[in-house]
């Protein structure tokens, strides 16, 4: 099973548990904290995915961690990915969960890529304008690349908005290859 079919599941079977018991933002706040220690912390991350610690006793360091302070939902998500040896596909597990629960609150996320690094109020207002054009809440993550050399290019799932510099300019450039024309 790829590792993408897995997340897919683990996701899908969190979401649905952490939304019976009403608990889908506690349940997204605490993985997104605990995939950032999982990324960031070199020594927790090869504690939980080294093969020759037995799993009783990476579940037992959870669950001091934890310390009652967890949802039940994601300690019984983190004994089950020690049990089955598949911790490493936590990011990838908290990346499915946060677009189902989302999802589940009528938000999509939308990535704005600019040349130069955007504002709040810049933020907010791409978030605005794009909320009306596709009828949902937007959130707005921001990417800078200098590349684009201006404007900008907007990513919601599967859809690519592209109205950066770089695009017009490889555009006229091609026109400009097909009429024959020649810039000196």
């Amino acid at each position: 099973m790829t590792s993408g079919v897995v997340a897919k599941r683990y996701a899908r079977a969190l979401f649905d548990v952490a939304a019976e018991r009403n608990r889908l933002d506690a349940v997204e706040e605490q993985l997104e904290e605990i995939v950032q220690l999982f990324r960031t912390n070199r020594e927790f991350h090869r504690f939980l995915t080294h093969p020759l610690i037995p799993a009783e006793e990476k579940k037992a360091f959870i669950d001091r961690l934890a310390g009652g302070a967890w949802v039940e939902e994601l300690r019984n998500l983190l004994h089950l990915l020690i049990d089955r040896g598949r911790m490493n596909a936590l990011p990838a597990i908290a990346e499915v969960y946060r677009r189902l629960a989302s999802e589940a609150r009528g938000v999509v996320d939308a990535e704005v890529t600019t040349a130069v690094p955007l504002g709040q109020e810049a933020q907010e207002a791409i978030a605005d304008r794009l909320g009306r054009a596709i009828g949902k809440r937007v959130r707005v993550t921001s990417v800078v690349d200098p590349a684009i050399l201006g404007g900008l290019v907007v990513r919601v799932g599967n859809r690519v908005i592209d109205g950066s510099v770089r695009s017009q300019l490889n555009r006229f450039q091609q026109t400009l290859v097909r009429t024959g024309s020649q810039v000196q």
